[in-house]
């Protein structure tokens, strides 16, 4: 179930999807709308946590560990704990699944 939806002032929506604990371990799942076609984050990296992102509709280009992926519906790129990665949209209106493993207290991130 759906919690709470955020709203940045340059349009990208960030929903709240799912939280808990499967046969891999905690994870965060979040949706992600993003009305743009421009750089979404990046260059970053995390010391423990992975990520990865589902396109559902656009397309996003990414830079993971130095090497670039895009990525088209249905398509899932990963980046594990440690390469530094980041990301854009390619297309206006990209629509795309995002789950964090081992989330800490990414949520908390996004809402701040």
């Amino acid at each position: 179930m759906r919690d709470a939806a955020l709203n940045f002032a340059n349009g990208h929506q960030v929903a709240f999807v799912d939280r808990g604990v499967d046969d891999r371990g905690p994870y965060l799942r979040l949706e992600h709308l993003v009305r743009k076609a421009e750089r979404q984050a990046g260059p970053y990296w995390h010391p423990t946590l992975a990520e990865s992102w589902t396109v559902r509709e656009g397309r996003l280009r990414f830079r993971v560990d130095g090497v670039e992926t895009i990525a088209n519906p249905g398509d899932t790129v990963t980046a594990p704990a440690r390469p530094v990665h980041e990301f854009w949209s390619e297309t206006p209106d990209t629509r795309f699944d995002h789950e964090i493993r081992s989330p800490l207290r990414h949520w908390e991130m996004f809402r701040l």
